[in-house]
């Protein structure tokens, strides 16, 4: 196993690329990313981003 994408992922967070880190992880199935993603979203929820609209909710398409 390489966990220097869960480590990317988390690293892009701490820096405050919610983004980069959601977009990294959100299609691995492992679960240490299934537990990432989930970290990834209730950080979202508990602290949206300031001035920007976003509220914290972030919808996926149905797969």
């Amino acid at each position: 196993m390489n966990n220097a994408i869960y480590l990317q992922a988390l690293t892009e967070d701490q820096k405050g690329n919610w983004e980069q880190a959601h977009d990294l992880i959100q299609d691995l199935s492992s679960p240490e990313a299934a537990w990432i993603h989930a970290y990834l979203h209730r950080k979202r929820v508990i602290s949206p981003t300031p001035g920007t609209g976003i509220t914290g909710q972030v919808s996926h398409s149905p797969r």
